[in-house]
């Protein structure tokens, strides 16, 4: 005889922290509770030379790095990168940044992102002379201690120049071995089995670096409408300077973003204290621009979250007054997803239902986080009973009110089904918010003891436990991003949202991209607002939504705020696609001499990047840039101002034409 499923406590997690649920589904106990002891070899990761920079990490992350050590050995680890003890950094410096000369003749150009190839030629100014000044391959193996760099392997101009000439070929060596310069430099490495994202036809890094900094080589003789040089573009490669990071593989892979902050943190920082002791040296105060070309769909998006704070921190603690620090992030590609729900009242089991729909031969786990409207103080008590319907169940599995910061496990006899992580998570708008974290094993098993659970509708009921607990709502839910990156393997089938009067297309056959009701006048649960990239929600960042080139409209899946739910909207659109009939935007592939196409709000970002790094420029150089105001506009604003970076592949005549566009629509939106 079957028996009903039921949830029972599992144990406690840890309070106020916005990772753990992640963690602990990731994560065995024994690993998240390793003690300093036992992560003695493993260096201090956030240990600035720059004053303000350490203080940034103590306003903004708090005792949060403390973790960190024992959770990223085990990762690192596993993920086949060699941590060991790094060489101590430099006793920090008296002097500071405060007084120095903003630089007008340079700008760094920073990106963190994967797979970037950075011997390809249009990072170089010449045959073998390199433009990156910093190079941080994270997942490379470490080198011992003649780094103090963490972990993975960090490079100098110099010391990329010698790879290169190590790497000559050819009979009068005009050749460069890009092969080779990545093997030798343990950016690959295909005897480990691993995926090699350099060893692909194209990388999504490369192409991000080609769009915010990519010039032909002085000595490119090649089809001129793929070259940036600068008589056509006006500006001088020369005058731009790349920082690069490049994520662990198997960081970029797990698109729920499980260390996705934690990776991303350490590297603004390993990326910033390079630049601030760059400045020192140079006795110049750069401008940098940093690019995130990287997305989640769920998380708080109202600010508080680790890398958010992080953001804020860094201009705040780093003086006004200094050459700006800028970090483009793009809106996100997920207005489309039926990803976002919101539920402005109680949603018992006998209302329209809402559904979780589950995808078979998914073998990575779906997550869906539920947050309740801001709250004044902390219930003592879940002011909420959750209802969860397995796909192959008739009746609900009620949790009902129960003690708060413990993960509940969801069970039909001995057989695991899912787990709720129901937290309180302090900050944001009031005392804080109920994060109810939803968590179910793959629909495929990816082993033979492994967990997993039928794929197909599981229905959602929430409802309030007591009568004074309305201020819970409304109530976001939000599935965790789950999808497979091309290139990579083993990923999962993208979770989805379901009721009966969500219309994703028109009686035309269009996709509908705003939120409206149906014929009967119902307004679907699921919407398309509020869909902005969970990573770009920190208030001092360029969040980048997506347009076509030729039409300056906006593309359908470009990432949304919401007014209602308080999460901010993007500050400007740039091309995501070149137009509706051609959606790709030419780029460099992986290997010199190589083109791909790509699109969407990725693309978009450092389109941007480009043209902010162009407006820090001399005045005498400014009117050969797009033509378009890059001033921030208010989140009340119902247009986005739109940006056209002047495109390899248009025509002068086309830039002027879709520049007049740009204006008139750049204009309306003031």
């Amino acid at each position: 005889m079957s028996t009903d499923p039921t949830w029972s406590i599992d144990g406690p997690i840890l309070p106020d922290d916005p990772q753990s649920p992640y963690l602990q589904w990731a994560m065995s106990p024994a690993d998240i509770g390793k003690t300093a002891a036992d992560t003695d070899n493993f260096p201090d990761i956030l240990s600035p030379r720059t004053p303000w920079l350490a203080r940034a990490i103590r306003t903004a992350l708090g005792d949060e790095p403390r973790k960190w050590p024992a959770v990223l050995h085990r990762f690192l680890k596993t993920a086949g990168v060699a941590p060991k003890t790094a060489k101590p950094l430099d006793a920090k410096p008296e002097s500071t940044n405060d007084s120095l000369p903003h630089a007008r003749d340079r700008v760094i150009m920073a990106v963190i992102d994967d797979g970037i190839a950075f011997a390809h030629e249009r990072f170089r100014s010449d045959a073998f002379d390199s433009r990156i000044d910093f190079l941080w391959l994270q997942g490379a193996d470490h080198d011992g201690a003649n780094s103090d760099v963490p972990f993975g392997r960090e490079l100098g101009r110099e010391q990329i120049e010698d790879l290169f000439h190590d790497h000559r070929r050819g009979k009068s060596g005009s050749l460069l071995d890009e092969d080779g310069v990545y093997r030798a430099a343990g950016a690959m490495d295909m005897g480990t089995g691993a995926l090699q994202s350099l060893a692909r036809r194209a990388g999504h890094g490369t192409a991000i670096v080609d769009l915010a900094a990519g010039f032909a080589a002085g000595t490119d003789t090649r089809d001129r409408t793929f070259r940036s040089l600068p008589e056509r573009m006006g500006i001088n490669p020369g005058a731009y300077d790349l920082a690069l990071v490049t994520l662990p593989q198997s960081v970029t892979a797990d698109t729920s973003g499980t260390f996705t902050e934690i990776f991303i943190i350490i590297a603004l920082v390993r990326l910033l204290d390079h630049i601030e002791q760059r400045s020192l040296r140079d006795g110049q105060d750069y401008p940098v621009i940093v690019n995130l070309s990287f997305g989640l769909t769920a998380g708080p998006k109202d600010g508080s979250s680790l890398l958010d704070r992080f953001i804020d921190q860094i201009n705040v603690t780093r003086g006004f007054d200094r050459a700006p620090v800028s970090i483009v992030i793009p809106a996100g590609n997920h207005r489309l997803s039926q990803s976002h729900a919101v539920l402005n009242q109680p949603l018992p089991a006998d209302a329209a239902p809402l559904f979780w729909r589950l995808f078979p031969d998914d073998p990575t786990p779906s997550f869906l986080e539920i947050w309740t409207a801001p709250l004044s103080s902390r219930p003592d008590v879940l002011p909420l009973s959750l209802g969860l319907r397995v796909a192959d169940e008739t009746e609900l599995a009620m949790l009902t009110a129960g003690p708060v910061d413990v993960s509940y496990s969801l069970r039909r006899g001995d057989k695991f089904l899912a787990r709720a992580y129901v937290q309180w998570v302090a900050g944001g708008a009031g005392a804080g918010r109920f994060r109810i974290t939803l968590a179910l094993p793959g629909t495929v098993p990816t082993s033979r003891d492994a967990p997993y659970v039928p794929s197909g509708d599981w229905q959602l009921s929430i409802e309030q436990t007591e009568a004074d607990t309305s201020a819970v709502w409304p109530i976001d839910l939000t599935i965790q991003r789950d999808d497979m990156i091309p290139g990579f393997r083993g990923g999962g089938r993208q979770s989805r949202f379901a009721d009966g009067a969500y219309q994703a297309y028109d009686l035309a056959g269009r996709p509908i991209t705003e939120d409206r009701m149906d014929e009967l006048g119902n307004m679907s649960h699921i919407r398309r607002a509020g869909t902005l990239n969970s990573l770009a929600t920190a208030r001092d960042t360029v969040v980048v939504g997506g347009c076509f080139a030729d039409t300056l409209s906006a593309v359908g899946y470009s990432g949304e705020g919401s007014a209602a739910s308080g999460v901010r909207g993007p500050d400007v659109v740039a091309p995501a696609s070149v137009s509706r009939s051609r959606g790709s935007i030419r780029v460099a592939g992986a290997r010199s001499g190589s083109r791909i196409g790509v699109e969407g709000t990725s693309a978009a970002a450092p389109t941007l990047a480009r043209e902010l790094a162009k407006a820090t420029r001399p005045i005498t150089e400014r009117p050969r840039l797009s033509g378009v105001s890059l001033l921030r506009f208010s989140l009340g604003d119902s247009i986005v101002p739109a940006l056209l970076p002047i495109a390899e592949d248009l025509t002068k005549t086309e830039i002027q034409a879709i520049s007049e566009i740009s204006w008139e629509k750049s204009g309306s939106a003031s």
